[in-house]
């Protein structure tokens, strides 16, 4: 049992050592990443991960729930570009579970408010130890203050407060849930099919047709699975083995490589209810054909994609035995009409294939349909080619002899060696017959963006 955090003063160390280095970090007056301590070693652990909240609350006064996901989202996809990736990388599962999925241990942080008040947080996980203990275990209640006078008063937050509120940013759901009090007297769960088709069609956002040009897949390597807790291949303790390479090669996800690609985006469409914002949050990625998310020709495909508002998710989210709701039908039709006839830049061969898979029905389409699209050009083209690129090279080096010139895609996608990597799951060329990983690069050589990276 890890000891009870006693108080300190803001200079006090070994806890606090690391706190102004990840400020320095954030205003970009240093780029020295900390070295990874020893789990056992008790004040280090504390010192390395007690700057984490503070930097994501106080700092670049982000919701920490979201913040922690969209770092586990760029960790997983192996594109590493910000330093709090660098430094808390291997452990972001294990503080994202600590945040929200159990109940074991109850913790204090503080949200962004004016008195500051702690908000309990939860969590498990090989960390879990050292965040026992206290009200305030990261220890942000003395020496965030002080630092955010220090720091983020003169170089942050300042910046921050005015761009949120010149940004128009919004959460979808919010939007969705005000226009359902105003124009409907029920609850969401009383209302008609056709009117629950109706708020769909009208809140549903689509990727733009550019982005299915350049970029006919989000990632063309990777297919949804049942949630990965045992693995023959992977021998251990149950655990998330999301990010393993299947037995062809393709990256097993949980959907984050797709979910969250609509952040801060500006939405158009002549009767759009969004308006002139940008959203940041509230969206859920549901797949118009129900099904096809193990097929990696269809789970990323961006006409099988549209984003809408959490609430409504539970009408586009097929579960189980869960019968298909008749709105999937309506917008697969209007997927057809608004993408197939669209040529696309690459992976065209392969784009014939997946839309011969996907078949129209006999439901009949609104006369008139003003889609919702964002404005997702060149953001998502160059984010794909950029994903793809590196996996490219990891696959190259594969499937050459040491040394490698790239030695992991992801955590769990790697070949045996490499900063923050799962030894626990073995080497790809341990996995995936060397014949499978050359039919895997092929294909994505063939279906990257063939874009211009922006300078």
């Amino acid at each position: 049992m890890a000891k009870q955090p006693r108080h300190v003063e803001p200079d006090y160390l070994p806890w606090s050592k690391y706190k102004d280095q990840a400020w320095k970090l954030l205003v970009g007056e240093s780029k020295e990443i900390p070295q990874a301590p020893s789990i056992d070693d008790f004040d280090e652990m504390i010192a390395y991960f007690a700057p984490l909240l503070e930097i994501l609350i106080f700092g670049m006064q982000k919701d920490p729930l979201e913040a922690i996901e969209e770092l586990l989202i760029e960790y997983k996809s192996g594109v590493t570009n910000s330093w709090q990736v660098k430094w808390w990388g291997p452990a972001l599962e294990d503080i994202h579970a600590w945040l929200v999925r159990e109940s074991n241990f109850l913790r204090g942080f503080y949200e962004i408010h004016s008195d500051y008040k702690p908000k309990l947080a939860i969590g498990r996980g090989m960390y879990a130890e050292t965040f026992k203990g206290g009200s305030d275990p990261f220890h942000l209640k003395d020496h965030s203050l002080d630092r955010r006078k220090l720091y983020s008063s003169k170089k942050i937050v300042k910046k921050v407060k005015q761009r949120n509120m010149n940004s128009n940013a919004v959460d979808a759901d919010v939007v969705f849930t005000k226009y359902l009090k105003s124009n409907f007297d029920k609850a969401l769960k009383s209302l008609k099919d056709d009117d629950i088709a109706n708020l769909i069609l009208k809140f549903g956002i689509w990727m733009s047709t550019d982005s299915y040009k350049n970029a006919p897949w989000i990632a063309r390597y990777a297919l949804r699975t049942v949630r990965p807790r045992i693995d023959n291949r992977f021998p251990g303790e149950k655990r998330d083995l999301w990010g393993t390479p299947s037995m062809e090669g393709y990256f097993t996800d949980d959907n984050s490589l797709i979910k969250s690609c609509y952040k801060n985006m500006r939405v158009i469409g002549k009767h759009n209810p969004y308006g002139e914002s940008i959203i940041t949050s509230g969206l859920v990625c549901c797949h118009v054909w129900p099904g096809t998310t193990k097929d990696p020709q269809l789970f990323s495909f961006i006409p099988n994609l549209i984003w809408v508002p959490k609430s409504l998710s539970r009408y586009t989210d097929v579960l189980g035995n869960k019968p298909i709701h008749k709105i999937h039908y309506i917008l697969q039709n209007c997927s057809i009409s608004r993408f197939k006839s669209v040529s696309v830049r690459t992976g065209s061969d392969d784009v014939n294939v997946a839309w011969s898979k996907l078949k129209p029905n006999n439901i009949t389409m609104p006369s008139e349909i003003d889609f919702a699209e964002f404005v997702s050009e060149p953001k998502l083209a160059a984010l794909v080619q950029k994903r793809h690129n590196k996996l490219i090279d990891f696959l190259k080096a594969s499937l050459s002899n040491p040394p490698y010139k790239q030695v992991r895609f992801s955590a769990r996608y790697h070949l045996g060696f490499g900063p923050g990597i799962d030894k626990s799951v073995p080497k790809i060329v341990d996995l995936v017959d060397s014949q499978k990983i050359i039919e895997l690069l092929e294909l994505i050589q063939k279906t990257t963006p063939n874009i211009e990276p922006e300078i």
